[in-house]
């Protein structure tokens, strides 16, 4: 779900790793550098406040949206016996995308666009990555949410 709190790894993902689970909540163990471990609800695990954007809501948006189809992936390869085949086309699409989510990645594209803004096609450039990740990277969800 978007909004303000915005998971750096989705939560379909980490409820992979949980410890147990209650209902629909689902536990995991939270290790912190210097710190003893704990356990906690993924809803509280590995989240920021406008972690992708501080006023544009419609990116947190749109990767929720892309990632319906990549937790109906994931869910399908849990469920797979190791002598099955899978859908192996969607597969690296669901690898770049979780890619672009980690703070590393995101780092680099605000340095790349502090480094545009002298250039008067700022906006070009915008939408010159919103079709980069629409065509490339969210492609294998069979929509292009960014395009929308």
């Amino acid at each position: 779900m978007s909004g303000k709190r915005q998971h750096i790894l989705p939560q379909f993902l980490v409820k992979g790793f949980s410890s147990r689970s209650a209902h629909s909540n689902h536990f995991v163990w939270v290790y912190r550098k210097g710190q003893a471990p704990f356990e906690s609800n993924i809803i509280n695990v590995g989240v920021e406040k406008n972690f992708y954007s501080e006023d544009d809501s419609t990116i947190d948006e749109k990767i929720t949206d892309a990632e319906r189809g990549y937790a109906e992936l994931l869910n399908e390869l849990r469920r797979i016996k190791k002598s099955e085949l899978i859908n192996k086309e969607m597969l690296p699409y669901f690898i770049a995308h979780l890619e672009i989510r980690t703070r590393n990645v995101r780092e680099s594209l605000i340095e790349i666009s502090d480094l545009s803004k002298p250039l008067k096609n700022t906006p070009r450039l915008a939408a010159g990555m919103n079709s980069c990740l629409s065509e490339g990277v969210i492609r294998g969800t069979g929509k292009s949410p960014l395009s929308a």
